[in-house]
Parts: C-alpha cells; structure tokens; sequence
C-alpha cells in the first residue's frame, strides 16, 4: 500500500511530534535503521562517505515525493514518470554540473 492510498499516515507521524515527541523521534530512528540496512546489502554498489545520512536523505526524498503525489492528486503512471524521468536521474547524476562542483571545491577549502 503507497502513501496515496494512506495520505493519514502523514497527519499520525507528524501530529506525534507535538504530541508524543518519544514516539515521532523511535518512528524515525527505527526507519531509518531499516533504510540503513538496505543500503549495507548493496554498499559494493554505492559511493557514500556515510551510509546514514544517506539513508536520512532517500528518506527525506521518498517522503516529500509522497507528499507531492498526494498534493498533486497524481494516479500511478504519473508517480512512475515522475520517478523514471525526474527523480532516478537526478540520483543517478547528482545536481551539479561539473563546473559548479569545481568552484565548490575551490569555495570550501
């Protein structure tokens, strides 16, 4: 079942913060163990310097994607060009073009 066809999970998890911070807080730490441990099975596949934050950051991604198919009203196909065409490139990819990476790079150090 995807959050479409459950839009009131946003509403429990989120209203917990207020009023039961322990159990927004378990929520998120128990998902993003999980997240976690998948990224572990496949880590000879993925470049990260730490696998928890980007277990937070697919989770941050999936959750605001939902959101957008919720708000947007999308029905299945439209979820799947979304993924396919927009989002799975932009993962594949990164953000920035090469040039902006190097004026980073300079930025920074």
């Amino acid at each position: 079942m995807d959050a479409k066809q459950r839009p009131h999970i946003y509403n429990i998890i989120w209203g917990s913060l207020s009023v039961e911070k322990e159990l927004f807080e378990n929520y998120y730490i128990s998902f993003a163990k999980s997240y976690y441990n998948s990224i572990l099975r496949d880590i000879d596949e993925i470049d990260v310097p730490d696998v928890m934050t980007l277990a937070y950051s697919l989770m941050g991604i999936t959750n605001f994607v939902s959101l957008r198919a919720i708000l947007e009203d999308m029905d299945e196909a439209q979820v799947n060009e979304m993924i396919d065409n927009h989002l799975m490139p932009i993962l594949e990819k990164g953000i920035y073009k090469k040039k902006v990476i190097s004026i980073l790079k300079r930025k920074i150090l």
